[in-house]
């Protein structure tokens, strides 16, 4: 995204009244569900495996896809509004299920993982964390290094701290060693350094990186979503601490451990399907029979 526009927009979405803001993310979304034709096919492909349906062209399926263009629209403007969130206003918008099992996690002394997926406002989630534990969360980086500053910026600026992807290793361990929370979202295909698991009925590949930290460290893991309601606050749920029997071999414990993480964001997704933002192929066996079509 070319570093001017983004921080033009983030100017004007600062200034305008909040419902004025979303009604102009809708309605670029909805241009964007009719202009961008290969995110839309994607995303139209993944949500047949959400919802269980057989075709793309179902109705059902693209009346979510669409819903979730839209929700997409109204997280990147609430995004780019992020500066001018007080705590005050945040604490009107977000309302959290669950700090208690935060809390009961820290008491191990360890730190916690705390899982989540692209649903919903992920970034209001952390910001409300941030307010209340240490909080680290790991991203991918931006180029050109003007839009990463700008939008890892807007992330410190509302109390999280950002490890970047590509050498998160010494800071992630050291997060966790202070009994600290650290912020990870695994929910996207892992082909080349995955772990296979099945996910919504099919086989893909995520990232191992989270079950190898707790296996290694200790550190407690929990999962968890944030969902925009329909008054545009929001809604903050965690599932219970992520239990499995393990056999000891790391290699198969890291696998029966992703698996476990995935059960737990593919339940918290089934109810907010068109809250999920996955615009890239997240079944390798659907991206190979689009190159055979």
């Amino acid at each position: 995204m070319n570093y001017w526009v983004l921080r033009l927009a983030s100017q004007i979405a600062q200034r305008l009244p909040e419902r004025v803001c979303y009604s102009v993310a809708i309605l670029l979304s909805n241009l964007a569900w009719l202009l961008m034709r290969a995110k839309r096919e994607v995303a139209l492909e993944n949500m047949t495996r959400v919802l269980g349906r057989a075709d793309r062209r179902d109705p059902v399926v693209r009346k979510k896809v669409r819903e979730a263009f839209r929700y997409y629209g109204l997280y990147l403007a609430d995004f780019l509004r992020l500066p001018s969130m007080n705590p005050e206003k945040m604490d009107r918008k977000f309302k959290f299920s669950g700090w208690d099992q935060i809390d009961k996690a820290l008491e191990a002394g360890k730190g916690v993982i705390f899982i989540s997926a692209h649903v919903g406002n992920w970034d209001l989630g952390a910001a409300a964390f941030a307010r209340r534990y240490p909080l680290s969360v790991v991203a991918e980086t931006f180029h050109p290094k003007k839009v990463n500053d700008l939008v890892q910026g807007y992330r410190e600026h509302v109390g999280m701290k950002v490890i970047p992807l590509e050498n998160a290793a010494r800071k992630v361990l050291g997060a966790l060693k202070k009994n600290e929370i650290l912020g990870l979202l695994i929910d996207r295909p892992s082909p080349e350094a995955g772990v296979g698991v099945r996910f919504f009925g099919r086989d893909t590949e995520v990232p191992a990186g989270a079950a190898l930290l707790a296996l290694k460290t200790g550190a407690q893991l929990i999962s968890g979503i944030t969902v925009r309601n329909p008054d545009h606050t929001f809604s903050g749920f965690v599932t219970s601490h992520l239990d499995v029997e393990l056999t000891g071999e790391l290699a198969t414990d890291i696998g029966i451990l992703t698996q476990r993480i995935m059960d737990s964001l593919e339940s918290l997704i089934r109810q907010y399907p068109e809250q999920w933002f996955i615009f890239r192929q997240m079944w390798p066996e659907d991206a190979s029979a689009d190159a055979c079509s």
